[in-house]
Protein backbone atom coordinates (compact mmCIF):
# COMPACT_ATOMS: atom_id res chain seq x y z
CA UNK A 1 0.00 0.00 0.00
CA UNK A 2 1.39 3.44 -1.33
CA UNK A 3 1.81 6.66 1.46
CA UNK A 4 -1.25 8.37 -0.04
CA UNK A 5 -3.21 5.11 0.32
CA UNK A 6 -2.32 5.12 3.61
CA UNK A 7 -3.02 8.67 4.32
CA UNK A 8 -6.31 8.49 2.54
CA UNK A 9 -7.26 5.16 4.71
CA UNK A 10 -6.20 7.06 8.06
CA UNK A 11 -8.48 10.16 7.06
CA UNK A 12 -11.52 8.28 6.00
CA UNK A 13 -11.27 6.71 9.97
CA UNK A 14 -11.03 9.83 11.48
CA UNK A 15 -13.66 11.77 9.81
CA UNK A 16 -16.38 8.67 9.78
CA UNK A 17 -15.59 8.75 14.07
CA UNK A 18 -16.61 12.37 13.55
CA UNK A 19 -20.08 12.42 12.25
CA UNK A 20 -19.31 12.96 8.40
CA UNK A 21 -20.05 9.83 5.69
CA UNK A 22 -17.36 9.11 3.39
CA UNK A 23 -17.53 7.23 -0.14
CA UNK A 24 -15.21 6.55 -2.61
CA UNK A 25 -14.84 8.82 -5.80
CA UNK A 26 -12.83 7.02 -8.71
CA UNK A 27 -9.17 7.38 -9.42
CA UNK A 28 -7.85 10.97 -10.11
CA UNK A 29 -11.35 12.78 -9.99
CA UNK A 30 -12.86 14.77 -7.93
CA UNK A 31 -16.50 14.26 -9.41
CA UNK A 32 -18.65 11.41 -7.65
CA UNK A 33 -19.80 8.70 -9.75
CA UNK A 34 -23.21 6.59 -8.74
CA UNK A 35 -22.05 5.69 -5.17
CA UNK A 36 -22.92 9.05 -4.41
CA UNK A 37 -26.52 10.03 -3.47
CA UNK A 38 -26.49 12.97 -1.31
CA UNK A 39 -27.80 12.36 2.01
CA UNK A 40 -29.18 9.21 1.06
CA UNK A 41 -25.50 7.83 0.09
CA UNK A 42 -24.88 3.91 1.48
CA UNK A 43 -23.14 4.58 4.52
CA UNK A 44 -19.16 2.44 5.10
CA UNK A 45 -18.74 1.56 1.44
CA UNK A 46 -15.68 0.06 0.47
CA UNK A 47 -12.81 2.59 -0.69
CA UNK A 48 -10.03 0.64 -2.54
CA UNK A 49 -6.55 1.37 -2.26
CA UNK A 50 -6.13 3.42 -5.81
CA UNK A 51 -9.45 5.59 -5.44
CA UNK A 52 -10.20 9.42 -3.69
CA UNK A 53 -13.26 9.67 -1.41
CA UNK A 54 -15.72 11.78 -0.80
CA UNK A 55 -17.17 13.45 2.79
CA UNK A 56 -21.01 14.34 3.74
CA UNK A 57 -22.20 15.78 6.97
CA UNK A 58 -24.42 13.78 8.57
CA UNK A 59 -27.89 14.35 9.79
CA UNK A 60 -28.28 14.59 13.44
CA UNK A 61 -24.51 14.39 13.78
CA UNK A 62 -24.71 17.96 13.97
CA UNK A 63 -21.26 18.35 10.97
CA UNK A 64 -20.69 20.58 7.89
CA UNK A 65 -18.19 21.58 5.78
CA UNK A 66 -16.85 25.12 5.48
CA UNK A 67 -15.97 25.35 2.22
CA UNK A 68 -13.48 28.91 1.21
CA UNK A 69 -13.21 28.95 -2.43
CA UNK A 70 -10.10 31.63 -2.85
CA UNK A 71 -7.00 30.58 -1.49
CA UNK A 72 -5.12 33.99 -1.29
CA UNK A 73 -7.70 35.87 -0.14
CA UNK A 74 -8.90 33.60 2.89
CA UNK A 75 -4.93 32.44 3.64
CA UNK A 76 -5.12 34.14 6.78
CA UNK A 77 -8.24 32.75 8.16
CA UNK A 78 -6.65 29.53 7.16
CA UNK A 79 -3.46 30.44 8.99
CA UNK A 80 -5.49 31.45 11.99
CA UNK A 81 -7.98 28.05 12.14
CA UNK A 82 -4.26 26.03 11.87
CA UNK A 83 -2.44 27.88 14.78
CA UNK A 84 -6.28 27.75 16.74
CA UNK A 85 -5.37 23.79 16.27
CA UNK A 86 -8.19 22.74 13.89
CA UNK A 87 -8.06 20.58 10.70
CA UNK A 88 -8.01 23.03 7.60
CA UNK A 89 -7.18 21.14 4.16
CA UNK A 90 -5.83 22.69 1.32
CA UNK A 91 -7.18 22.37 -2.43
CA UNK A 92 -6.48 23.48 -5.38
CA UNK A 93 -8.97 26.43 -5.35
CA UNK A 94 -8.62 27.10 -1.39
CA UNK A 95 -9.60 25.32 1.74
CA UNK A 96 -11.92 23.38 3.31
CA UNK A 97 -12.85 22.62 6.97
CA UNK A 98 -15.06 20.29 8.40
CA UNK A 99 -16.71 20.82 11.45
CA UNK A 100 -18.45 19.68 14.30
CA UNK A 101 -20.73 20.48 17.68
CA UNK A 102 -23.22 21.95 15.60
CA UNK A 103 -26.68 22.15 17.52
CA UNK A 104 -29.15 22.27 14.51
CA UNK A 105 -29.27 20.67 11.04
CA UNK A 106 -26.91 22.96 8.61
CA UNK A 107 -27.76 22.70 5.29
CA UNK A 108 -26.19 24.56 1.87
CA UNK A 109 -25.40 28.53 2.23
CA UNK A 110 -24.15 30.33 -0.44
CA UNK A 111 -22.01 33.28 0.63
CA UNK A 112 -20.48 36.68 -1.41
CA UNK A 113 -18.13 39.19 -1.27
CA UNK A 114 -19.78 41.52 -3.70
CA UNK A 115 -16.79 43.87 -3.51
CA UNK A 116 -14.38 41.23 -4.57
CA UNK A 117 -16.44 39.57 -7.10
CA UNK A 118 -19.98 38.71 -7.79
CA UNK A 119 -19.52 35.39 -8.06
CA UNK A 120 -20.18 33.08 -4.69
CA UNK A 121 -16.95 32.75 -2.71
CA UNK A 122 -17.49 30.87 -0.06
CA UNK A 123 -20.04 28.06 0.49
CA UNK A 124 -21.43 25.75 3.47
CA UNK A 125 -21.87 22.32 2.66
CA UNK A 126 -25.03 20.50 4.36
CA UNK A 127 -26.24 16.78 4.17
CA UNK A 128 -26.89 16.89 0.43
CA UNK A 129 -23.55 17.62 -0.60
CA UNK A 130 -19.65 16.93 -0.20
CA UNK A 131 -16.31 17.31 -0.58
CA UNK A 132 -13.48 15.53 -2.41
CA UNK A 133 -11.36 14.29 1.06
CA UNK A 134 -7.91 14.77 2.45
CA UNK A 135 -5.06 12.71 0.80
CA UNK A 136 -7.06 12.50 -2.88
CA UNK A 137 -5.10 13.15 -5.83
CA UNK A 138 -6.20 14.74 -8.97
CA UNK A 139 -5.63 16.53 -12.08
CA UNK A 140 -6.41 20.06 -11.41
CA UNK A 141 -7.43 21.58 -14.88
CA UNK A 142 -7.41 25.35 -13.93
CA UNK A 143 -3.88 24.88 -12.62
CA UNK A 144 -2.83 22.41 -15.24
CA UNK A 145 -1.09 19.87 -12.93
CA UNK A 146 -1.52 17.32 -10.16
CA UNK A 147 -2.64 18.06 -7.15
CA UNK A 148 -3.20 16.46 -3.42
CA UNK A 149 -6.18 17.66 -1.20
CA UNK A 150 -3.32 18.07 1.71
CA UNK A 151 -4.35 18.92 5.22
CA UNK A 152 -2.64 22.21 7.26
CA UNK A 153 -3.55 21.79 10.14
CA UNK A 154 -3.89 19.13 13.38
CA UNK A 155 -6.60 16.12 13.21
CA UNK A 156 -8.95 18.21 15.55
CA UNK A 157 -12.32 19.03 13.90
CA UNK A 158 -13.42 22.74 14.23
CA UNK A 159 -15.78 22.55 17.28
CA UNK A 160 -18.58 24.24 16.99
CA UNK A 161 -19.57 24.10 20.60
CA UNK A 162 -23.35 23.59 20.53
CA UNK A 163 -23.87 26.64 18.06
CA UNK A 164 -26.81 26.77 16.59
CA UNK A 165 -26.22 26.82 12.60
CA UNK A 166 -27.45 29.76 11.65
CA UNK A 167 -25.82 31.28 14.71
CA UNK A 168 -22.68 30.14 13.60
CA UNK A 169 -22.93 30.96 9.85
CA UNK A 170 -23.86 34.76 11.39
CA UNK A 171 -20.80 34.66 12.65
CA UNK A 172 -18.70 33.63 10.05
CA UNK A 173 -20.19 35.79 7.92
CA UNK A 174 -19.08 38.73 10.22
CA UNK A 175 -15.55 37.16 10.23
CA UNK A 176 -14.97 36.63 6.58
CA UNK A 177 -16.85 39.55 5.58
CA UNK A 178 -19.51 37.74 3.16
CA UNK A 179 -23.17 38.09 3.18
CA UNK A 180 -25.64 35.82 1.65
CA UNK A 181 -26.85 36.28 -2.02
CA UNK A 182 -28.60 40.15 -2.85
CA UNK A 183 -32.00 40.36 -2.94
CA UNK A 184 -33.72 42.96 -5.64
CA UNK A 185 -35.55 45.72 -3.87
CA UNK A 186 -38.56 44.05 -5.22
CA UNK A 187 -37.80 41.02 -3.13
CA UNK A 188 -36.84 42.90 0.32
CA UNK A 189 -39.89 44.76 -0.37
CA UNK A 190 -42.51 41.87 -0.13
CA UNK A 191 -40.85 40.45 2.51
CA UNK A 192 -41.66 43.77 4.28
CA UNK A 193 -45.42 43.48 3.00
CA UNK A 194 -45.59 39.93 3.88
CA UNK A 195 -44.61 40.88 7.58
CA UNK A 196 -46.90 43.71 8.19
CA UNK A 197 -49.64 41.64 7.02
CA UNK A 198 -48.83 39.02 9.60
CA UNK A 199 -47.39 36.33 7.13
CA UNK A 200 -44.49 34.53 8.02
CA UNK A 201 -41.52 33.98 5.59
CA UNK A 202 -41.72 31.29 2.62
CA UNK A 203 -38.74 28.79 2.46
CA UNK A 204 -35.32 29.86 2.68
CA UNK A 205 -36.18 33.71 3.23
CA UNK A 206 -35.76 33.99 6.92
CA UNK A 207 -32.71 35.16 7.22
CA UNK A 208 -33.72 38.24 5.56
CA UNK A 209 -37.00 38.35 6.22
CA UNK A 210 -36.57 39.25 9.91
CA UNK A 211 -34.01 41.19 9.39
CA UNK A 212 -36.41 43.05 6.78
CA UNK A 213 -39.20 43.04 9.78
CA UNK A 214 -37.00 44.96 11.70
CA UNK A 215 -35.59 47.36 9.45
CA UNK A 216 -39.78 48.38 8.83
CA UNK A 217 -40.06 48.34 12.58
CA UNK A 218 -37.74 50.46 13.60
CA UNK A 219 -38.86 53.13 9.91
CA UNK A 220 -42.20 52.97 11.65
CA UNK A 221 -41.31 54.16 14.93
CA UNK A 222 -41.64 51.61 16.77
CA UNK A 223 -39.04 50.91 19.87
CA UNK A 224 -36.83 48.10 20.30
CA UNK A 225 -39.01 46.30 22.66
CA UNK A 226 -42.29 46.84 20.39
CA UNK A 227 -41.11 45.86 17.52
CA UNK A 228 -39.18 42.44 19.53
CA UNK A 229 -42.63 42.01 20.13
CA UNK A 230 -44.49 42.25 17.14
CA UNK A 231 -41.95 40.26 15.17
CA UNK A 232 -42.04 37.35 17.94
CA UNK A 233 -46.00 37.13 17.06
CA UNK A 234 -44.89 36.13 13.84
CA UNK A 235 -42.43 34.11 14.73
CA UNK A 236 -44.73 31.96 16.53
CA UNK A 237 -46.99 31.53 13.84
CA UNK A 238 -44.26 30.59 12.06
CA UNK A 239 -42.64 28.03 14.36
CA UNK A 240 -45.94 26.19 13.91
CA UNK A 241 -45.98 25.93 10.35
CA UNK A 242 -44.78 23.36 7.81
CA UNK A 243 -41.90 25.90 6.55
CA UNK A 244 -40.44 26.60 9.66
CA UNK A 245 -36.15 25.83 9.30
CA UNK A 246 -35.29 25.53 13.62
CA UNK A 247 -34.06 29.04 13.47
CA UNK A 248 -33.90 29.62 17.17
CA UNK A 249 -35.61 33.11 18.28
CA UNK A 250 -31.96 34.09 19.64
CA UNK A 251 -30.96 34.34 15.86
CA UNK A 252 -33.60 36.81 15.35
CA UNK A 253 -33.01 39.32 18.63
CA UNK A 254 -29.42 39.46 17.39
CA UNK A 255 -30.83 41.06 14.01
CA UNK A 256 -33.57 42.78 15.84
CA UNK A 257 -30.73 44.70 17.92
CA UNK A 258 -27.97 44.78 14.93
CA UNK A 259 -31.15 47.34 13.46
CA UNK A 260 -31.64 49.27 16.36
CA UNK A 261 -28.35 49.52 17.91
CA UNK A 262 -27.30 51.17 14.00
CA UNK A 263 -30.41 52.86 13.65
CA UNK A 264 -30.92 51.08 10.17
CA UNK A 265 -34.29 52.51 8.19
CA UNK A 266 -36.03 52.74 4.72
CA UNK A 267 -34.83 55.41 2.98
CA UNK A 268 -37.72 57.35 2.14
CA UNK A 269 -37.68 58.74 -1.89
CA UNK A 270 -34.93 58.71 -4.47
CA UNK A 271 -31.93 60.91 -3.36
CA UNK A 272 -30.83 63.77 -5.22
CA UNK A 273 -28.14 64.03 -7.60
CA UNK A 274 -25.28 66.10 -7.38
CA UNK A 275 -25.54 69.02 -10.03
CA UNK A 276 -22.29 70.15 -11.61
CA UNK A 277 -23.97 72.86 -13.70
CA UNK A 278 -22.27 70.81 -17.32
CA UNK A 279 -23.79 70.93 -20.08
CA UNK A 280 -23.40 68.05 -21.41
CA UNK A 281 -24.17 68.15 -24.99
CA UNK A 282 -22.14 71.59 -25.57
CA UNK A 283 -18.98 69.14 -24.01
CA UNK A 284 -19.60 66.17 -25.91
CA UNK A 285 -19.63 68.84 -29.93
CA UNK A 286 -16.24 70.51 -28.16
CA UNK A 287 -14.82 66.79 -28.30
CA UNK A 288 -15.55 65.68 -31.42
CA UNK A 289 -14.93 68.51 -33.20
CA UNK A 290 -12.09 69.10 -35.45
CA UNK A 291 -11.51 65.37 -35.18
CA UNK A 292 -11.88 61.84 -36.43
CA UNK A 293 -13.96 60.00 -34.20
CA UNK A 294 -15.96 56.63 -35.06
CA UNK A 295 -18.03 54.60 -32.78
CA UNK A 296 -19.21 50.96 -33.13
CA UNK A 297 -22.76 51.28 -31.02
CA UNK A 298 -23.31 47.15 -30.57
CA UNK A 299 -20.21 47.35 -28.39
CA UNK A 300 -19.70 50.70 -27.05
CA UNK A 301 -16.46 51.54 -28.22
CA UNK A 302 -15.32 55.09 -29.32
CA UNK A 303 -12.38 55.15 -31.60
CA UNK A 304 -10.07 57.77 -33.38
CA UNK A 305 -8.39 57.66 -36.70
CA UNK A 306 -4.81 58.67 -35.14
CA UNK A 307 -2.00 59.39 -38.53
CA UNK A 308 -4.40 56.61 -40.00
CA UNK A 309 -4.77 53.85 -37.41
CA UNK A 310 -8.36 53.97 -34.93
CA UNK A 311 -7.09 53.51 -31.53
CA UNK A 312 -10.11 53.13 -29.03
CA UNK A 313 -10.08 55.94 -26.76
CA UNK A 314 -13.48 55.10 -23.97
CA UNK A 315 -10.52 55.13 -21.64
CA UNK A 316 -8.18 58.09 -22.42
CA UNK A 317 -11.38 60.05 -23.09
CA UNK A 318 -12.28 60.18 -19.04
CA UNK A 319 -8.73 61.45 -18.21
CA UNK A 320 -8.90 64.16 -20.85
CA UNK A 321 -12.70 65.34 -19.95
CA UNK A 322 -11.80 65.18 -16.39
CA UNK A 323 -9.02 67.80 -16.78
CA UNK A 324 -11.05 69.99 -18.53
CA UNK A 325 -14.32 69.92 -16.61
CA UNK A 326 -13.02 69.10 -13.21
CA UNK A 327 -16.31 69.30 -11.81
CA UNK A 328 -17.55 67.05 -13.68
CA UNK A 329 -19.41 63.89 -12.36
CA UNK A 330 -19.90 60.27 -13.33
CA UNK A 331 -23.14 60.68 -14.57
CA UNK A 332 -22.29 63.64 -16.42
CA UNK A 333 -19.56 61.27 -18.17
CA UNK A 334 -21.75 58.60 -18.87
CA UNK A 335 -23.98 60.97 -19.98
CA UNK A 336 -21.30 63.09 -22.54
CA UNK A 337 -19.89 59.35 -23.52
CA UNK A 338 -23.77 58.48 -24.24
CA UNK A 339 -23.73 61.49 -26.75
CA UNK A 340 -20.38 60.76 -28.29
CA UNK A 341 -21.35 57.27 -29.38
CA UNK A 342 -24.46 59.14 -31.35
CA UNK A 343 -22.48 62.00 -32.44
CA UNK A 344 -19.47 60.13 -33.84
CA UNK A 345 -19.41 58.54 -37.34
CA UNK A 346 -19.83 54.84 -37.95
CA UNK A 347 -17.08 52.74 -38.48
CA UNK A 348 -14.92 52.97 -41.52
CA UNK A 349 -13.60 50.25 -43.51
CA UNK A 350 -9.50 49.34 -42.81
CA UNK A 351 -7.19 48.59 -45.87
CA UNK A 352 -5.26 45.12 -44.35
CA UNK A 353 -2.16 46.11 -46.89
CA UNK A 354 -1.82 49.19 -44.52
CA UNK A 355 0.29 49.41 -41.12
CA UNK A 356 0.98 52.97 -39.73
CA UNK A 357 4.23 53.28 -37.79
CA UNK A 358 5.72 56.20 -36.07
CA UNK A 359 7.46 58.11 -38.74
CA UNK A 360 4.50 56.86 -41.12
CA UNK A 361 2.23 54.42 -43.02
CA UNK A 362 3.65 51.33 -44.39
CA UNK A 363 2.46 49.74 -48.33
CA UNK A 364 2.80 46.34 -48.09
CA UNK A 365 2.31 45.91 -51.55
CA UNK A 366 5.16 48.17 -52.73
CA UNK A 367 7.36 47.81 -49.20
CA UNK A 368 7.58 51.22 -48.47
CA UNK A 369 6.06 54.23 -46.32
CA UNK A 370 3.47 56.43 -48.51
CA UNK A 371 0.69 59.29 -47.68
CA UNK A 372 -2.97 58.59 -47.87
CA UNK A 373 -5.99 59.31 -46.20
CA UNK A 374 -7.21 55.58 -45.87
CA UNK A 375 -7.38 54.21 -42.33
CA UNK A 376 -4.30 51.02 -41.75
CA UNK A 377 -5.98 47.56 -40.07
CA UNK A 378 -2.99 47.39 -37.94
CA UNK A 379 -0.14 49.68 -36.72
CA UNK A 380 2.83 50.16 -34.57
CA UNK A 381 2.78 53.58 -33.18
CA UNK A 382 5.39 53.59 -31.19
CA UNK A 383 8.07 52.40 -33.17
CA UNK A 384 9.36 53.50 -36.51
CA UNK A 385 9.77 52.05 -40.09
CA UNK A 386 13.57 51.19 -40.83
CA UNK A 387 14.58 50.44 -44.31
CA UNK A 388 16.63 47.20 -45.00
CA UNK A 389 20.27 47.59 -44.15
CA UNK A 390 23.26 46.21 -42.63
CA UNK A 391 22.80 48.23 -39.11
CA UNK A 392 18.99 47.51 -39.17
CA UNK A 393 19.47 43.88 -39.20
CA UNK A 394 17.96 42.26 -35.58
CA UNK A 395 21.55 40.40 -34.65
CA UNK A 396 20.22 38.91 -31.44
CA UNK A 397 16.92 37.64 -32.50
CA UNK A 398 18.66 35.98 -35.54
CA UNK A 399 21.23 34.04 -33.64
CA UNK A 400 19.00 32.72 -30.61
CA UNK A 401 16.42 32.22 -33.54
CA UNK A 402 18.56 30.31 -36.45
CA UNK A 403 21.67 29.19 -34.48
CA UNK A 404 20.37 25.84 -33.41
CA UNK A 405 19.23 24.73 -36.56
CA UNK A 406 20.97 21.99 -39.41
CA UNK A 407 23.16 22.95 -41.47
CA UNK A 408 20.28 22.91 -44.57
CA UNK A 409 18.01 25.47 -43.00
CA UNK A 410 20.76 28.04 -41.43
CA UNK A 411 19.44 30.30 -44.33
CA UNK A 412 16.19 29.45 -43.07
CA UNK A 413 14.38 33.22 -43.42
CA UNK A 414 15.31 32.93 -46.88
CA UNK A 415 14.67 29.07 -47.73
CA UNK A 416 11.62 28.97 -45.41
CA UNK A 417 8.63 31.06 -44.71
CA UNK A 418 5.58 30.10 -42.42
CA UNK A 419 7.37 26.81 -41.71
CA UNK A 420 8.68 25.27 -39.05
CA UNK A 421 12.37 25.20 -37.71
CA UNK A 422 14.00 21.81 -35.92
CA UNK A 423 16.02 23.22 -33.10
CA UNK A 424 18.74 20.35 -32.34
CA UNK A 425 20.67 21.83 -29.83
CA UNK A 426 21.06 19.50 -26.94
CA UNK A 427 22.57 22.13 -24.38
CA UNK A 428 20.30 24.40 -22.58
CA UNK A 429 21.42 28.34 -22.52
CA UNK A 430 22.60 29.52 -19.59
CA UNK A 431 18.98 30.74 -18.11
CA UNK A 432 18.35 33.95 -18.62
CA UNK A 433 14.46 34.43 -17.25
CA UNK A 434 14.91 38.25 -19.24
CA UNK A 435 16.27 36.66 -22.76
CA UNK A 436 13.52 37.44 -24.36
CA UNK A 437 12.46 40.98 -22.84
CA UNK A 438 16.31 42.16 -23.27
CA UNK A 439 16.20 41.15 -26.81
CA UNK A 440 12.67 42.74 -27.49
CA UNK A 441 14.02 46.16 -25.65
CA UNK A 442 17.00 46.48 -28.04
CA UNK A 443 15.51 45.17 -31.45
CA UNK A 444 11.88 45.70 -31.01
CA UNK A 445 11.91 47.59 -34.37
CA UNK A 446 14.90 46.07 -36.33
CA UNK A 447 12.51 42.89 -35.83
CA UNK A 448 9.23 44.32 -37.15
CA UNK A 449 11.23 46.18 -40.17
CA UNK A 450 13.24 42.77 -40.66
CA UNK A 451 10.23 40.14 -41.05
CA UNK A 452 8.43 43.07 -43.38
CA UNK A 453 11.27 43.20 -45.58
CA UNK A 454 11.87 39.89 -46.24
CA UNK A 455 10.62 39.64 -50.25
CA UNK A 456 8.35 36.82 -51.95
CA UNK A 457 11.22 36.07 -54.55
CA UNK A 458 14.01 35.42 -51.46
CA UNK A 459 11.18 32.65 -50.24
CA UNK A 460 9.74 29.25 -50.73
CA UNK A 461 6.79 27.69 -48.96
CA UNK A 462 6.35 24.39 -47.50
CA UNK A 463 4.31 21.92 -49.28
CA UNK A 464 1.17 21.79 -47.51
CA UNK A 465 1.20 17.98 -46.61
CA UNK A 466 4.86 18.77 -44.70
CA UNK A 467 3.25 21.91 -42.84
CA UNK A 468 -0.19 20.40 -42.41
CA UNK A 469 2.03 17.19 -40.57
CA UNK A 470 4.50 18.72 -38.65
CA UNK A 471 2.12 21.66 -36.99
CA UNK A 472 0.19 18.55 -35.73
CA UNK A 473 3.03 17.15 -33.83
CA UNK A 474 3.59 20.97 -32.19
CA UNK A 475 -0.17 21.48 -31.90
CA UNK A 476 -0.99 17.66 -30.87
CA UNK A 477 2.07 15.73 -29.19
CA UNK A 478 -0.35 13.48 -27.39
CA UNK A 479 -1.41 12.26 -30.96
CA UNK A 480 2.37 11.21 -31.94
CA UNK A 481 2.94 10.12 -28.07
CA UNK A 482 -0.41 7.71 -28.32
CA UNK A 483 0.89 5.98 -31.65
CA UNK A 484 4.44 5.35 -30.74
CA UNK A 485 4.00 3.33 -27.82
CA UNK A 486 0.47 2.30 -27.80
CA UNK A 487 -1.81 -0.26 -29.93
CA UNK A 488 -5.51 -1.46 -30.39
CA UNK A 489 -6.44 -4.76 -28.69
CA UNK A 490 -9.25 -6.95 -28.82
CA UNK A 491 -9.15 -7.92 -25.06
CA UNK A 492 -10.77 -6.11 -22.67
CA UNK A 493 -8.15 -4.48 -19.78
CA UNK A 494 -8.59 -1.76 -17.99
CA UNK A 495 -5.72 1.18 -17.95
CA UNK A 496 -6.49 4.69 -16.43
CA UNK A 497 -6.23 7.51 -18.68
CA UNK A 498 -3.88 9.19 -15.96
CA UNK A 499 -1.27 6.60 -16.17
CA UNK A 500 -0.51 8.31 -19.83
CA UNK A 501 -0.95 11.31 -18.59
CA UNK A 502 1.55 11.03 -16.06
CA UNK A 503 4.02 9.36 -18.62
CA UNK A 504 3.33 11.79 -21.27
CA UNK A 505 4.35 15.00 -18.73
CA UNK A 506 6.94 13.42 -17.51
CA UNK A 507 8.96 12.85 -21.17
CA UNK A 508 7.62 15.75 -22.68
CA UNK A 509 8.40 19.58 -22.37
CA UNK A 510 4.33 20.01 -22.04
CA UNK A 511 1.62 19.36 -19.35
CA UNK A 512 -1.84 18.55 -20.62
CA UNK A 513 -4.80 17.03 -18.59
CA UNK A 514 -6.98 14.07 -18.80
CA UNK A 515 -9.28 15.27 -20.80
CA UNK A 516 -6.93 16.34 -23.83
CA UNK A 517 -5.70 12.46 -23.67
CA UNK A 518 -8.85 11.14 -23.52
CA UNK A 519 -9.76 12.80 -26.57
CA UNK A 520 -6.67 12.10 -28.56
CA UNK A 521 -7.32 8.85 -27.63
CA UNK A 522 -10.67 8.40 -28.94
CA UNK A 523 -9.50 9.95 -32.01
CA UNK A 524 -7.52 7.03 -32.02
CA UNK A 525 -9.68 4.51 -31.87
CA UNK A 526 -9.33 3.39 -27.82
CA UNK A 527 -12.58 3.14 -26.15
CA UNK A 528 -13.26 5.38 -22.58
CA UNK A 529 -15.13 4.78 -19.98
CA UNK A 530 -15.02 7.11 -16.98
CA UNK A 531 -11.73 7.67 -18.36
CA UNK A 532 -10.62 4.23 -18.22
CA UNK A 533 -9.20 2.67 -21.33
CA UNK A 534 -10.54 -0.64 -22.45
CA UNK A 535 -8.98 -1.67 -25.34
CA UNK A 536 -5.22 -1.05 -25.52
CA UNK A 537 -1.86 -2.32 -25.20
CA UNK A 538 1.79 -1.58 -24.96
CA UNK A 539 4.05 -1.29 -28.06
CA UNK A 540 7.08 -3.36 -28.05
CA UNK A 541 9.87 -0.80 -28.10
CA UNK A 542 13.55 -1.28 -30.07
CA UNK A 543 16.17 -1.69 -26.92
CA UNK A 544 17.55 1.68 -27.68
CA UNK A 545 18.04 5.13 -26.41
CA UNK A 546 15.66 7.34 -28.50
CA UNK A 547 16.39 10.78 -28.44
CA UNK A 548 13.47 13.00 -29.15
CA UNK A 549 14.16 16.30 -30.84
CA UNK A 550 12.38 19.54 -29.88
CA UNK A 551 10.10 21.24 -31.93
CA UNK A 552 9.63 25.33 -32.20
CA UNK A 553 8.03 27.30 -34.52
CA UNK A 554 8.95 30.65 -36.21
Amino acid sequence: MSELSNLREHYIELLRENGFNCFPIPENQKVADRRYNASQTQDNQPISQNENFGYIPIVGRGTAIFDLDHKEKYRSFAQHMIKQGYMVVETGNGWHIPVMGLKTVSSKIELFDYKFQDKKIIEIQGPKQYCVGPGSEIFHDKLKRQIIYQNKGTEKIWDAKDKDFNSFVDELCTQCRVESRKKSRSSHQNMRQRFKEMIPPTPGTSNDYFFQAAIQCNTDGLDEQSASDKIRTVYEIWEQSNSFSNRPWSNIETKIRDVYENDKKLSVGRTKAKESGIDRTVVAQQMITGRKIFSNVDTNEIFENCNGFLEKINNTLLREIIEKYPELEESDYNSILFKLKGMAKPMPPTNKNLIVFKNGVYDKRIRTLIKTDEIADMGFKDYDYLLPSTQNIPTKFISVTFDNIPENEKNAMYSRRLSLVHNVRKDAYRENPNLVEDIVNEEREKIISWILNLQDEECQYEDSKTVRREWEKIASPEIEYVEKNYDVTGELVEVPVIRLVRDFNEKYDIVIDIKRMASALEKLGYVIKYNIIKNIKTKPQENKTIQSSKLESF
